[in-house]
């Protein structure tokens, strides 16, 4: 079991307050300050999928496809029940005429 240290529940509100940044960057289409945002929230959670699934989202409005399908493949890895992100990597997939079948 993990032990719960005072440095680990600040690290994880700091990045739950730049999750809440980003999706209200997102929301407004200020998608570079999204990814920003991002970028600082996961320093502290690397392995968060909802700031990755955030990070990736802000990439595709940026046309970037490219670096958003492998953050989208981690976010499925990490989170399988997640449907928001099979479909944008399907969309990736689409958009990048990739194989479906590694989708």
């Amino acid at each position: 079991m993990r032990k719960v240290t005072r440095f680990y529940v600040i690290a994880n509100m700091r990045a739950h307050a730049m999750l809440i940044k980003a999706w209200a960057s997102l929301t407004v289409e200020a998608f570079g300050q999204s990814l920003d945002e991002c970028q600082r929230g996961l320093e502290d959670d690397p392995a968060n999928p909802n700031l990755l699934s955030l990070q990736a989202q802000a990439h595709m409005h940026l046309g970037e496809y490219k670096e958003a399908r492998p953050i989208l493949e981690k976010v499925v890895l990490l989170n399988p029940a997640g449907g928001a992100s099979h479909y944008n990597l399907a969309c990736c997939a689409c958009v990048l005429d990739d194989d479906l079948d590694r989708v």
